[in-house]
């Protein structure tokens, strides 16, 4: 089912979370269009049509939350006739009770950006694990210089699942 919506929605960049086997990139990714360039190092994962390389992989297990997020991957894109574009591919910590741990995270989010950042606006996708009780990302992100946009879909708010 992935797959297919991935062929159906004919994406530019995607962030993949949780591919627990190379082996399965293949199956995810095939008829996409997204075969050559993939940026594996953790997961998640970042696959592109557009030149892009690997800026960081950063580690962001936590004492009170050490086990997961795998990691967080910022790729820089470069997308022609329009300029560079940092992708940052993440998950945050998943207990109900890591609301700290989730905050601390996003905050390292912010940060890897601002080491990063291109001459578009960055891309941060993944899994924030905040559930609508649990606080929204947003107010964090906002918290960074020079972020103009926070969008927030998930299974509880979308319509079309």
């Amino acid at each position: 089912m992935l797959n297919e919506n991935l062929r159906r929605f004919n994406q530019y960049v995607v962030a993949l979370r949780e591919v627990a086997a190379p082996e399965h990139l293949g199956a995810l990714l095939d008829g996409t269009g997204l075969p050559a360039r993939i940026s594996r190092r953790c997961s998640p994962t970042v696959a592109t049509r557009w030149p892009h390389r690997v800026v960081e992989v950063l580690d962001q297990r936590l004492a009170d939350a050490p086990d997961v997020p795998w990691c967080t991957l910022a790729a820089a894109l470069t997308l022609p006739d329009l300029g560079d574009l940092l992708v940052i591919a993440t998950t945050s910590s998943w207990r109900l009770d890591a609301e700290a741990a989730r905050e601390r995270q996003a905050l390292a989010l912010a940060d890897l950006d601002a080491r990063h950042r291109r001459t578009l606006p960055t891309i941060i996708a993944g899994d924030l694990n905040a559930g609508p009780d649990l606080g929204d990302p947003a107010p964090w992100a906002r918290k960074t210089p020079k972020v103009t946009e926070v969008h927030r879909n998930d299974r509880e708010t979308r319509s079309d699942q």
